[in-house]
């Protein structure tokens, strides 16, 4: 297919541009900046999903585009700002991609969509282990802007039936720089990780997740989670929950050995996801 990816000169980006070329598929990407090590056979358009003309103009001709272009946190925005690019930005990605008859959206949500892990006033979760039935609550801007995308992407489907997938990325595990999400530490002290529920994902199953989105004819309208088929700990949360989340004791007493608080069943069942790697692999 003819692919443009928003945002694809970001860390998320760039493994999912190689990704793509690799099973020949034809690459544009849109983002602000041209990377500094550029994809070989891969076309860089420079500009911003928040001007509605420019995103029809770079969509214009193709098959398919995979929407990854965010304020990824709070951290470093205020909450207006996050939430105006965020939410503009899907919109406009989603308007000219329905508007110029493209097959597919798929568009990066968050794990932050249920409203957990960035929320000011704590909340545990409701059942576990999570899946995409779990209620999402959030607080937030940013979390607010990721569960107001997914709903821009089924409105999108009911207005002009192009199929619409979101994908709820995790904490990143990134093999190459290990050191970025600090995952030694994590492991060393699990209160690092509590807020995001020792749930993680290696970029190299999430980019497989996001192309199998991509490449699925069947699939019209859903939202899938991608994580890791373990937690991000060494001993079973079944004993962590109730640790850092009082009162979770009974519906964290089936999480055992090295089972996850948040499950990618329903992309393995619908998706063919099947996740590979570990952090194990790269930690002792």
């Amino acid at each position: 297919m003819q692919v443009v990816v928003t945002g694809g000169a970001g860390r998320i980006g760039r493994w999912l541009v190689r990704e793509l070329v690799a099973r020949d598929h034809e690459v544009r990407v849109f983002d602000k900046v041209v990377p500094a090590e550029p994809t070989p056979g891969v076309v860089y358009k420079l500009g911003e999903c928040e001007d509605l003309g420019e995103v029809y103009d770079v969509l214009r001709g193709t098959d398919a585009v995979v929407h990854l272009a965010a304020i990824p946190s709070n951290q470093r925005h205020p909450y207006p700002t996050v939430f105006r690019t965020n939410v503009v930005s899907t919109y406009n990605v989603g308007e000219a991609a329905g508007r110029l008859g493209l097959r597919k959206i798929v568009a990066a949500s968050s794990i932050n969509a249920l409203g957990m892990s960035m929320a000011e006033r704590e909340m545990p979760p409701l059942s576990l282990p999570i899946d995409e039935e779990h209620p999402r609550r959030p607080q937030d801007a940013y979390s607010l802007s990721k569960l107001i995308d997914e709903e821009t992407l089924k409105a999108l489907h009911r207005r002009t039936g192009i199929k619409a997938i979101a994908i709820r990325p995790p904490l990143m595990l990134w093999p190459d720089q290990l050191e970025a999400t600090n995952i030694r530490g994590r492991l060393d002290d699990p209160a690092l990780s509590y807020r995001v529920f020792w749930t993680y994902c290696d970029i190299r199953d999430l980019v497989q997740g996001f192309r199998l989105a991509l490449e699925d004819e069947m699939l019209e309208s859903e939202a899938f989670f991608l994580t890791a088929a373990d937690a991000l700990a060494r001993e079973p949360l079944a004993g962590l929950f109730p640790r850092y989340w009082p009162g979770t004791e009974g519906i964290a007493a089936g999480l055992t050995g090295t089972s996850p608080a948040v499950v990618s069943t329903k992309a393995t069942r619908l998706l063919g996801y099947r996740p590979a790697w570990s952090w194990r692999d790269s930690v002792s």
